[in-house]
């Protein structure tokens, strides 16, 4: 990650606090989801609400059975 984007301090072994800024929730947002990690966000607490509605907002459509196909079980 570029210091620019953000600093990056160390929990544990396994996790790790992403600091971070923007003048848009939309782009944090895009930026956290889209490194394909977990990841959960503590604040700001309108980042929080976003992260919230955009799942919302997506959930239908991933469930939709016009969604790309799921592999084989």
């Amino acid at each position: 990650m570029a210091p620019t984007t953000g600093a990056l301090e160390p929990i544990d072994e396994h996790s790790c606090t992403l600091r971070a800024g923007s003048d848009s929730l939309d782009e944090l947002a895009i930026y956290v989801t889209t490194k394909g990690l977990d990841f959960q966000v503590h604040e700001p607490p309108e980042l929080v609400e976003h992260v919230r509605m955009l799942a919302a907002a997506l959930s239908p459509i991933a469930r939709s059975p016009h969604s790309a196909p799921q592999p084989p079980m």
